[in-house]
């Protein structure tokens, strides 16, 4: 599963039920707070809804584990969907913090079709097929370790 956010591609879990991707996301509302709970220790978070999300996929189905194709159906529509992520980092130093987290992310389709494009030995009887509508969800969540090093405050270069 391949999502494309501000042109980045990011592997993100697997479909409930098929392989895909989401190729276009707009995303809104992203908040990032911080807040610092003690002297070393800062807690993060930051939370962004997508509102529009963009979905095209293909669906192989093979005959047994032969490798050969049987019928191929393509897939198609729009959706939304939602990032969380938090992060606690302790402070070795002033300047040195490590950090572990986690991230979740959501995306499901508000509008979704399939049909089938390719079948072997007429499987999909006339091709293609109407489509069909679904609805589909990606889910992932997953953990984040980070080191942060400040080299100093203003940001310029250290100079010997």
């Amino acid at each position: 599963m391949i999502f494309k956010l501000y042109g980045a591609e990011v592997v993100i879990g697997r479909l409930r039920k098929r392989p895909a991707a989401i190729s276009h996301a707009t995303v809104v509302g992203a908040q990032h707070r911080e807040t610092m709970l003690s002297e070393r220790v800062k807690l993060s978070g930051e939370v962004a809804y997508l509102p529009w999300v963009k979905f095209t996929g293909t669906d192989n189905h093979f005959f047994g584990n032969s490798g050969a194709l049987a019928e191929q159906f393509a897939e198609w529509g729009v959706g939304r969907g939602v990032q969380l992520e938090a992060i606690v980092s302790y402070y070795l130093t002033p300047q040195l913090s490590i950090g572990v987290g986690g991230r979740y992310w959501a995306m499901w389709t508000t509008d979704a079709a399939t049909n089938c494009t390719y079948g072997a030995m007429g499987l999909c009887d006339a091709t293609p097929t109407p489509p069909q509508f679904f609805r589909t969800v990606v889910e992932q969540a997953g953990v984040t370790v980070q080191a942060s090093y400040k080299f100093n405050g203003s940001g310029a270069l250290l100079t010997k």
